[in-house]
């Protein structure tokens, strides 16, 4: 949180300096985005794909005629409904081996961030209106997270709700790192309001568990809409 708030302090001095010179826009958008989980765990079943969001306020500082920088904070909201086959229960134990699909745990995790974006947008083709490539990254700090593990024992069709997993721990990680690269077209609507759509494909450098040897990263495929002014 203190290196949150002494990046939102930096950027606030930057604001103050551009703006004396006029050098800088500012922005909203809004990421709608299918999130799917890249898990690497025998047993651990991670193949849904769930919806997840980012809200932007963002600042874009001209560098040059083709180049903005571009930061701003974001509020994301992130979903992943995951299960838990691994062979700890009973009767998980067959004749002649082992079936772990007998028994198993579902969870739902619904986790809030905050975020702080460092991304380089470059004008490819045009002027008012124009086709841009965009890419950087984005830190983001957790401040919220819920969820529901549900046990399934021996093939029973009703779960029951657990408050925590059994024998293992899957806690979250504080902190992601995102990459992100997207291609867009912004339309000049007045002399003081621009639109964008951007396609974009994030990708997580940093795992949503803390699992030992177990890794826990994911893409993200959005559409980001967004006006600048």
């Amino acid at each position: 949180m203190k290196k949150l708030i002494l990046l939102s302090v930096l950027m606030g001095f930057s604001i103050i300096t551009y703006s004396q010179e006029k050098n800088f826009h500012f922005g909203a958008s809004f990421n709608a985005k299918i999130t799917h989980s890249d898990f690497n765990q025998e047993y651990f079943d991670d193949s849904h794909n769930e919806f997840s969001f980012t809200l932007s306020g963002n600042i874009y500082f001209n560098v040059g005629k083709k180049f903005h920088l571009i930061s701003g904070l974001s509020f994301s909201q992130y979903y992943f409904n995951l299960i838990d086959y691994s062979p700890i229960f009973v009767c998980d134990l067959i004749s002649g081996g082992i079936d772990p699909k007998n028994s198993y745990v579902k969870n739902r995790y619904s986790t809030s961030y905050f975020g702080i974006p460092l991304e380089v947008r470059w004008k490819i083709a045009g002027e008012k209106n124009n086709l841009y490539f965009q890419f950087g990254f984005e830190g983001l700090y957790k401040i919220g997270l819920n969820e529901k593990p549900i046990l399934y024992e021996c093939n029973e069709g009703n779960g029951t709700e657990l408050e925590q997993w059994p024998f293992q721990s899957y806690d979250v990680n504080k902190f992601l790192l995102l990459s992100k690269i997207g291609i867009g077209y912004e339309f000049r609507l007045n002399e003081k309001l621009n639109l964008f759509f951007e396609p974009n494909i994030e990708y997580s450098l940093t795992d949503y568990f803390k699992l030992e040897d177990i890794s826990s990263k994911f893409f993200n495929f959005g559409l980001n809409i967004g006006i600048v002014f």
